[in-house]
């Protein structure tokens, strides 16, 4: 099999989301609408590898976006902002031709490095026990077709935590697009200063909800008529729904809104048809791991590798992080609100995690 590989515009995206939409690997960042959001909020320049065979048909999708990096130069990455990226392919023929095609763009680019966060398949039953601790992981739960039954299955203390944010007074409402969007962000800022990590920029926002229209929901937790939890799922009616951020106030967190949150997320989720869930990232065994188990959500190890200017493998671990970056958080969560939103998102749309 002879195969082709184009860099695309977006005249095909209806070409692109179609292959994607029914890959098995389906995840929403890889449809052609996370790319323009990249593009049209932080203004970096998104590619679509696309491989064609003999047929002229699609077998094979690679995602990526220049990214300008704080101190200078620049790295291509699939994908920016998001756990996941990297490849879709028919087979490995395609998958290698496609990596070759990023390095080969990647050094005509200048670019310092290729970044791709590719993921594997959720592991198998039995298999959990081999994931050493701290290795980050992307959470997977499927979802049945009626949320009485996903309920049904639940331990008694999880259900009995989702009541207790009902019983605090506690509030639930969702809505498509835009609807809520002011009110997450104005929860999602705060929780971020609070994390001590620069916010992402209220324009990103806006051009995701407005690239992923109809794909896109915001839920809202609220203490009478306080925002104290918001949470977006980007979603494909018959596919994979995926949260890229959920926040909660730490000021009202021992009213257990993200109980709430989550499960009207789930919820919508599966009245929309979807057939997993991804709670996204994080560290085997640990606080977040075992938060999203409870849900029933499986790990799916991350593979995310990165090529050096000489098309070299130069690492295949995913960083945990060093006492620079806790510093530099310890003095973010002490500044005033007003200036971490000010200053975050000029740093954030230079942080491509």
């Amino acid at each position: 099999m002879n195969i082709s590989i184009e860099s695309i515009s977006q005249d095909k995206q209806a070409q692109w989301d179609s292959y994607v939409s029914k890959h098995q690997n389906f995840s929403p960042y890889h449809l052609f609408a996370w790319g323009q959001a990249v593009e049209r909020a932080y203004r970096h320049k998104a590619f679509y590898l696309t491989a064609y065979n003999d047929q002229k048909e699609i077998c094979g999708v690679m995602p990526l976006s220049k990214i300008s990096k704080l101190g200078g130069g620049s790295e291509l990455c699939s994908l920016p902002f998001c756990d996941v990226g990297g490849i879709l392919f028919d087979d490995e023929t395609v998958r290698a031709a496609l990596l070759d095609k990023a390095l080969d763009l990647m050094c005509s680019l200048a670019c310092k490095s290729l970044d791709i966060r590719q993921a594997q398949n959720t592991a198998a039953p039995g298999e959990e026990s081999e994931i050493p601790t701290g290795t980050k992981v992307r959470m997977f739960a499927a979802l049945p077709n009626a949320p009485d039954v996903m309920w049904d299955g639940f331990k008694s203390k999880l259900r009995s935590q989702i009541r207790k944010a009902e019983k605090n007074g506690l509030s639930y409402e969702v809505g498509e697009g835009a609807l809520f969007l002011d009110e997450f962000y104005r929860v999602f800022a705060q929780n971020m200063r609070d994390l001590g990590s620069p916010v992402h920029a209220k324009n990103w926002f806006d051009e995701i909800v407005k690239q992923y229209a109809g794909h896109c929901v915001i839920g809202i937790v609220r203490l009478e008529q306080l925002p104290v939890g918001a949470g977006l799922v980007l979603y494909r009616s018959g596919g994979n729904a995926c949260i890229p951020w959920a926040s909660t106030l730490l000021s009202h967190n021992r009213l257990a809104p993200n109980m709430m949150l989550y499960w009207r997320l789930i919820e919508y989720a599966i009245n929309q048809g979807c057939t997993s869930f991804d709670f996204g990232r994080s560290s085997f065994g640990e606080g977040t791991f075992k938060f999203k188990s409870q849900w029933g959500a499986q790990p799916s190890p991350l593979q995310w590798q990165k090529y050096d200017s000489d098309k070299n493998l130069v690492s295949e671990n995913i960083s945990s992080g060093s006492k620079t970056r806790e510093l530099v958080a310890d003095c973010w969560k002490k500044l005033p609100l007003s200036v971490a939103n000010s200053v975050g998102p000029l740093l954030r749309r230079r942080i491509s995690l």
